[in-house]
């Protein structure tokens, strides 16, 4: 793994968005639907959630529809910086981290990579779901129909059809209507699927759609939106919408009020003023988040890399893993149970690393244009993760998730 040569993402200085920014992208569309998904989990009874949650995708089942801001997701895309990996902001650069993950979706990022081969041999489970050797594709009004039928039933069939129907929708929505039947070569066995670091890859999903549409200006993009847009609130007081009046804050996709609407200029013209105290450089989890296994297996890997951390104090863990550029514009997730974070190299003025509790919102001022829900797509997967000041060394190959169509 070559070094990786990112600059400082500290004090980048004014003019960053000129330079990295010169070439202002249009709108999108995307099949991103959270009100599809909602509306499903609507007709759940107590018995199939119980089942839902037993395979480690329970938290997702508490988020509440939100619209997406799409006018804010534009101008947020277009900072996005593929050779470093994050959203160059005028007072430095920003990254998506497995913390951020953890704690906005609530879902393990720590765990038995996902592995997409296109030689991987072709399964009687993926015939039984429509599937053909020549095509490995089940649209999602198939998947629709099969839960339909299934109405209150509880059975492995259900769990399936149900989690796929999930990645289609939100996890790893795509540009078809489609979700690749080689998934369910990781549903088998529903004792198997809490293993798997479904967020690592739904982190490395949502950085191949930003690449792609930052480097070929692609009309479409997939991948889980309202992490991207959730983030953005967690992150950079910005037009920040009311916090839910709620009892649970976790996961954090739940505890934001749908944002309210704004031109994109307003937008543009608000990051282009942004300030360092408007933004939150790492999430830290709450008293109460820590409560929760997904957070407290990712802290556990941290600790031991530091406990594993060599004589001359070269490795040391944080929260969240480093990302490193693997060619021009690729970044690879690593996640696991060994991990290694060296130091790279960071300049002596890193501002204090904020506390993100419960923001104060911002002004509520109501605009016009356009908060929008619709549907997102995936193929060939780019690799990535996270912290902003350490980059990850020495995972085990195979922690890499590769998606070929």
């Amino acid at each position: 793994m070559r070094r990786s040569t990112r600059r400082s993402s500290i004090g980048i200085g004014l003019g960053a968005e000129e330079r990295f920014n010169s070439k202002p992208t249009g709108s999108f569309s995307t099949r991103f639907s959270l009100s599809s998904f909602v509306k499903r989990v609507e007709k759940l009874t107590d018995d199939q959630r119980t089942a839902i949650k037993k395979v480690g995708f329970g938290n997702l089942l508490l988020i509440p529809n939100q619209m997406l801001s799409k006018s804010l997701l534009v101008e947020l895309m277009d900072r996005w910086n593929s050779e470093e990996c994050g959203f160059m902001l005028l007072p430095g650069i920003v990254k998506i981290t497995l913390m951020d993950v953890a704690l906005i979706l609530g879902i393990r990022v720590i765990g038995v990579p996902i592995l997409l081969r296109e030689d991987d041999a072709f399964s009687e489970l993926e015939t039984d779901y429509g599937a053909a050797l020549w095509k490995r594709k089940i649209t999602i009004a198939s998947l629709e129909s099969r839960l339909d039928l299934l109405g209150q039933v509880v059975n492995e069939d259900f769990v399936r059809t149900f989690i796929l129907f999930t990645f289609g929708t939100i996890l790893f929505p795509n540009a078809n209507g489609k979700v690749d039947s080689r998934y369910l070569s990781f549903l088998k066995s529903l004792d198997d699927i809490s293993r798997f670091a479904w967020g690592a890859a739904v982190l490395e999903d949502i950085f191949m759609w930003l690449n792609k549409r930052k480097e070929s200006n692609v009309q479409y993009v997939g991948g889980c939106l309202i992490l991207l847009q959730v983030w953005c609130y967690e992150h950079i007081d910005l037009a920040r919408p009311e916090l839910m009046e709620c009892q649970s804050m976790f996961p954090r996709a739940c505890r934001w009020e749908s944002s309210k609407s704004h031109q994109r200029q307003w937008f543009a013209a608000k990051f282009r003023e942004m300030q360092d105290c408007q933004i939150t450089w790492h999430l830290q989890p709450t008293s109460e988040e820590l409560q929760f296994d997904v957070i407290n297996e990712l802290l556990e890997v941290e600790s031991s890399s530091i406990d594993n951390s060599s004589d001359d104090g070269s490795t040391i863990g944080v929260t969240g893993l480093e990302v490193e550029s693997l060619e021009h514009n690729s970044c690879k997730v690593q996640g696991g149970k060994v991990i290694n974070l060296k130091r790279s190299t960071v300049p002596q003025s890193i501002p204090e690393v904020q506390t993100m509790g419960f923001p104060s919102t911002s002004d509520a001022s109501v605009a016009h244009e356009d908060c929008m829900e619709i549907p997102s797509e995936c193929q060939n997967l780019q690799q990535l993760t996270s912290s902003q000041f350490f980059t990850v060394k020495g995972c085990w190959s195979s922690s890499t998730r590769i998606r070929c169509d």
